[in-house]
């Protein structure tokens, strides 16, 4: 019984990993994804750029 109740906990906690980690790498996906759709609208207008800079700045660290 106890084996059976380790080996559920187990499941259960390498499940929880697998949904952190897949939850870390959307966010990590969507950073990438806001951050070239910046650079592009950089790129086609400078004078909108220094806005642009000063609203999306990326966060570093926690």
């Amino acid at each position: 019984k106890q084996l059976k109740k380790l080996l559920v906990e187990q499941k259960k906690k390498s499940n929880d990993l697998k949904r952190l980690k897949a939850e870390q790498a959307a966010k990590k996906r969507y950073r990438e994804i806001k951050k070239r759709k910046i650079e592009a609208l950089c790129e086609k207008n400078p004078e909108l750029a220094l806005e642009l800079n000063k609203i999306y700045r990326p966060v570093i660290g926690r």
